[in-house]
């Protein structure tokens, strides 16, 4: 699949409301794009206060 702007945008509106149907009560305050651009992978990165106290 081509990866224009377009295309982008649908996959980060789609990959997060599927998400966050699955995940209702975490609140997020980070939001990312991790790029691999030997492979032309595009992957989303959320984070939560909680996830990131953990590290």
């Amino acid at each position: 699949m081509k990866m224009d702007t377009q295309n982008i945008i649908n996959f980060v509106i789609n990959s997060v409301e599927k998400f966050l149907s699955g995940n209702p009560d975490l609140t997020f305050y980070a939001f990312a794009f991790d790029c691999k651009v030997e492979d032309a992978e595009i992957n989303l990165c959320l984070n939560t206060e909680e996830a990131f106290l953990k590290v």
